[in-house]
């Protein structure tokens, strides 16, 4: 994967899966990519090791490409969600690291009756932490074809219908 873009990052903030110390670059990259402002250019400035002021300049850098950080936790996931399906249907992310993908978002939340569970995508949490010492694991073939219809179904969500919170 290349550069984040600003709608990755913002949802990566609410489910605090944000690594700060890249961020000063990533802000470089996003001017370079056309993106302008005080606060994006006070961000690509900062030093790795800032780590107070990217947090506390990051909103306002965000801003500065048109973008805010979610609400909920469960549309920061179903950002990141369309993220990984769109990776996985482009050919750039394996099952395996669709599955990868998918779990930090679902441990965000820990509750199982969280409505982020109710994302098509958090399904494939089961095929990560359900079958350990079972009778029956699913197949390659299998797992594959949760991967494909969790990501399809995810994509074809209509955000935030259908998903409460």
């Amino acid at each position: 994967m290349g550069v984040p873009s600003p709608q990755e990052v913002a949802a990566w903030v609410r489910l605090e899966l944000l690594s700060t110390e890249t961020l000063p670059m990533t802000a470089a990259h996003w001017l370079v990519d056309g993106y302008d402002g005080e606060a994006l250019r006070t961000l690509a400035g900062l030093g790795t090791r800032d780590l107070h002021d990217i947090r506390e300049v990051l909103p306002a850098a965000l801003a500065d490409c048109g973008v805010s950080i979610p609400e909920s936790v469960t549309e920061a996931a179903h950002l990141d969600f369309v993220r990984i399906a769109r990776a996985f249907q482009a050919g750039e992310f394996s099952v395996a690291a669709v599955l990868s993908q998918v779990v930090p978002v679902t441990d965000f939340c820990g509750d199982p009756g969280h409505p982020l569970r109710g994302l098509p995508m958090s399904r494939l949490d089961e095929y990560t932490y359900g079958y350990w010492g079972e009778a029956w694991e699913p197949t390659e073939a299998e797992l594959a074809a949760a991967v494909r219809e969790a990501c399809a179904e995810e994509l074809a969500l209509d955000y935030p219908r259908g998903v409460g919170e």
